[in-house]
């Protein structure tokens, strides 16, 4: 018997079609198109992905539902399931992308080499970040290794139909009736239920990156801050000051030349307010606890989640489930964040200077900052971290993304 035959047995599928079956295996595309930001984002992207999302939370909160409240556990089990494997999957889709992308942003990026000859010794954080990028390709590798081999084990059931393709694993699914056990519906489940706890182990170790760098950012910002204040300098000269001292040379014209343009002023501004604000201190602090924070519960999700496997306990799946909410808890308190500093509310931005700005030029610092972040998020991701990285490069990278995406 195959896994549809088996479904369709629960009650899963009901009296399903071929049509209904193609909608249901067409899920796992919406999911890859919609959640993948590839190429430009158009209107109709950002609704796809919007679709794509609230079918994600539809599964979330279907299959959380059926486990708390519905009485054929075995219907909870495979909607947990797919919503487990799902959430692995974001996260392997995340790496991909970021692997793909690196090529692209690398032409964005690129300067000649008579404009940036830049030879810094590695340090002991740079080679700490190396080994942990290493570990996440590692368990990026075998996470994509086992979603072949899921797939591959259900193309062959699903084509060959044979309840002896798969080996016995000989294990026993929590909360599930005996007449359904088979060596087919053990191993798919077993596969993707492992999937979805190498991706929440992937993301463990890019957030364990993120922090290391958030630190190292956050040590260059008081320093320069420091700086500043002591020599009393302009927003240009302690930009300047602070390249001669990081031996970082970067073409950039609003550095060399005095700004004749608004839009020149705007961009200098927005370099000034990044480096010397307040409140990119203040961000960077909250970051660094919100991210131990969800870290710290991650390590216990997926403790949790092994624990319960090997106990076959009932409640791997909604310790699983707990990691996707705080990984979506992190971007919602970050936008939140961002959210009261373009309307002027809150105490986000509220501090000198940010009420004289006019609400496009608070709107272009906004965008920046969260270009600054998604560029942390990539080189945090263990797949564009060069040999040296300082602060200035992160940012000038920023600058460069959001010069290109975000106008």
């Amino acid at each position: 018997m195959s896994i549809f035959q088996q479904i369709k047995k629960r009650n899963w599928l009901g009296e399903s079609s071929l049509k209904t079956q193609i909608k249901i295996l067409s899920f796992p595309l919406v999911i890859f198109f919609g959640l993948c930001p590839f190429g430009e984002q158009t209107k109709a992207k950002k609704l796809w992905s919007a679709f794509s999302c609230l079918l994600f939370i539809y599964t979330f909160i279907g299959g959380a539902f059926c486990h708390l409240f519905y009485y054929e556990k075995e219907k909870a089990i495979m909607m947990q399931t797919i919503c487990i494997f799902f959430s692995g999957l974001t996260c392997t889709i995340k790496s991909i992308w970021l692997i793909t992308s690196r090529d692209k942003i690398s032409q964005l990026l690129q300067r000649s080499e008579r404009d940036t000859e830049t030879i810094l010794p590695d340090s002991d954080e740079d080679l700490i970040m190396r080994r942990n990028m290493k570990s996440t390709k590692i368990i990026t590798i075998v996470f994509v290794a086992c979603l072949s081999l899921a797939c591959i084990f259900l193309f062959l059931d699903n084509i060959i139909r044979s309840d002896h393709i798969m080996p016995d694993l000989s294990i026993t699914l929590p909360g599930l009736h005996p007449k359904y056990q088979s060596p087919n519906y053990e191993a798919t489940y077993f596969i993707l239920l492992y999937t979805g706890v190498f991706g929440c182990v992937t993301t463990c170790t890019n957030n364990i990156v993120y922090l290391t760098l958030i630190t190292h950012v956050k040590s260059e910002m008081l320093w320069l801050r420091k700086c500043a204040n002591l020599r009393k300098f302009t927003h240009l000269k302690a930009i300047k000051f602070y390249l001669e001292k990081k031996n970082v040379r970067i073409r950039t014209d609003a550095l060399k030349t005095t700004p004749r343009t608004a839009s020149e002023m705007l961009d200098l501004k927005m370099f000034y307010l990044v480096l010397k604000h307040n409140d990119v201190i203040k961000y960077i602090k909250i970051m660094r606890k919100l991210y131990s924070r969800t870290l710290g519960a991650q390590f216990l999700a997926v403790l949790c989640c092994m624990g319960a496997i090997l106990c076959q306990v009932d409640t791997s799946s909604l310790t699983l489930n707990a990691v996707v909410v705080l990984n979506a808890f992190g971007d919602v308190v970050f936008y939140c964040h961002f959210a009261e500093g373009l309307v002027g509310t809150g105490d986000s931005f509220n501090c000198k200077g940010w009420e004289d700005l006019p609400i496009r030029s608070r709107r272009s610092v906004i965008m920046f900052f969260i270009a600054l972040d998604r560029t942390l998020a990539l080189d945090a991701g263990g797949f564009y971290m060069l040999s040296h990285e300082s602060l200035m490069d992160i940012i000038q990278k920023a600058y460069t993304i959001y010069n290109v995406f975000a106008k």
